[in-house]
């Protein structure tokens, strides 16, 4: 997303934003007063994955993730570089929230009914949708996930991405070995070493280990998904104005796309 994108959709949102706030007597709700008063916005995203939330040669963070950020600060400031991006890992997300250590997370846990009603946060709306995929080397001329077999396969040891593996594999007859890991970036080591005959993981965490590889023209992502997640900014509860402002600026840039 170019910087001249993210400013015209956060100045299309302002401009819906602004005469609302311009027309109510009430305040600043406090999530805009504290942002304002502090003089920049605090935005979290995932931790560090490429394409999402990176940082480049001059130490600046870019991607999906910090664009969206950008984003909401051209709407509150008129300007994209008031902005603080933390990257936080999976099993940080939304303590820090609810305790205004950050003011919004970009994208980073799914959207889930128990996310959204038993933590004290909202999702604003659908940026990114997400599913589990396949990747393989393209010298083994697979096309397609239904031609995996007799294989072993990385995957991460997760409940819910090992579920969504198990029933595919026995939906379609398939047989295969499962070589189990617990973080992201095992995958990628062990895929490139040829530790496994294939790597299963959600298509983000795919493109994101091809790009790392010394050559990413010779994988191949397989068409089909196993899988469907849905990923949004998240804010804290309680605050409808906030909500509003980071929903509108969501729009803003979906309908600038």
């Amino acid at each position: 997303m170019s910087l001249r994108l993210i400013v015209l959709a956060a100045a299309a949102a302002l401009l819906l934003i602004a005469p609302a706030l311009a027309q109510t007597p009430a305040p600043a709700g406090p999530t805009l007063k504290t942002i304002r008063a502090r003089g920049h916005l605090i935005c979290a995203g995932s931790d560090p994955l490429p394409g999402f939330a990176q940082v480049d040669a001059k130490g600046i963070w870019t991607g999906f993730d910090v664009d969206f950020c950008r984003a909401v600060a051209a709407a509150i400031f008129g300007d994209p570089s008031k902005l603080e991006f933390r990257a936080l890992s999976g099993d940080a997300r939304f303590a820090e929230l609810q305790t205004g250590d950050i003011d919004l997370v970009a994208r980073d846990a799914d959207w889930t009914m128990r996310r959204d009603t038993r933590y004290g946060v909202s999702y604003v709306a659908s940026i990114f949708y997400d599913g589990q995929g396949f990747m393989v080397p393209t010298s083994r001329n697979i096309v397609s996930a239904y031609q995996l077999d007799n294989l072993r396969l990385c995957v991460l040891d997760q409940s819910d991405q090992l579920a969504n593996l198990q029933e595919f594999a026995f939906v379609n007859q398939a047989t295969y070995s499962e070589v189990l890991y617990e973080d992201r970036e095992d995958l990628a080591v062990a895929y490139s070493k040829g530790l496994c005959d294939a790597v299963s993981a959600p298509a983000s965490w795919l493109n994101a280990i091809r790009r790392g590889m010394d050559d990413p023209g010779r994988q191949r992502i397989l068409p089909e998904r196993i899988s469907k997640s849905v990923f949004g900014p998240v804010v804290r509860q309680g605050d409808d104005q906030w909500f509003k402002i980071v929903q509108w600026v969501a729009f803003g840039l979906i309908d600038a796309e």
